[in-house]
């Protein structure tokens, strides 16, 4: 085969074609990355925003405890403060809480197994 003069392939086009097939292999490239950024953002949402939910309720058992309160006074000492109502411990809410949360874990972890064995339950029966 014989080319023109004019349609000769020369370096400075073989440097343009490659030049174009790195620009779209790297077009490809961050089109994966962006989607596999937010295939790992939806599963650190997942995760975090639960762990986050614990940890704020946590602090608000915390901050809103009245039970085991001592107050110090402008002479330095401290007086304790009694709940206006019958309040649980911090302990003993906490307790409870995380009780509260295997349960609805447990829960569901059955609810998914019965949804494999085609709606039956082998607690159940």
């Amino acid at each position: 085969m014989h080319m023109a003069a004019s349609k000769k392939a020369t370096p400075d086009h073989y440097e343009d074609v490659l030049k174009q097939i790195l620009s779209e292999v790297a077009e490809s490239c961050v089109k994966k990355l962006k989607l596999m950024q937010i295939s790992a953002c939806k599963n650190i949402k997942t995760t975090i925003f639960p762990v986050m939910a614990v940890l704020r309720q946590i602090l608000n058992v915390q901050l809103t405890n009245q039970r085991s309160v001592w107050e110090m006074q402008a002479d330095g000492q401290y007086i304790q403060l009694r709940p206006k109502d019958k309040q649980f411990g911090v302990q003993e809410t906490l307790i409870k809480l995380a009780n509260d949360r295997f349960d609805v874990a447990k829960t569901r972890k059955s609810y998914k197994k019965s949804n494999k064995k085609l709606g039956t339950n082998r607690n159940t029966g």
